[in-house]
């Protein structure tokens, strides 16, 4: 579906995990330390995050908003649990209501 349309971007979460073999920074996930993980937890510059198997795995919501301001078709990745905090969060009115520049 991705490669059949341009105007569709897949997010890339954020994890504290290590890579796997041919896993790459940026493409698959960006990979950070707990530290700068928690930093960004902080800084509220997540749509979503949880922890797993002392790991973390967050979406940011930087790389969400800029795709949607230029106008593309954003899946992500995410859990159920994840899919419900976005839905209850004001991003997800922001966008949803028309607010924002989100595009159907």
């Amino acid at each position: 579906l991705i490669k059949e349309n341009s105007n569709i971007w897949m997010s890339v979460s954020m994890t504290t995990r290590k890579p796997r073999p041919l896993e790459k920074d940026g493409v698959d996930y960006f990979f950070v330390s707990s530290e700068e993980f928690e930093n960004k937890i902080n800084d509220n510059t997540f749509l979503e995050y949880a922890s797993y198997n002392d790991n973390y795995y967050g979406t940011p919501k930087d790389k969400v908003e800029e795709k949607l301001n230029e106008g593309k078709d954003v899946i992500l990745v995410i859990d159920i649990n994840g899919a419900i905090n976005i839905k209850k969060s004001t991003f997800y009115f922001y966008y949803a209501s028309g607010y924002g520049n989100f595009k159907k």
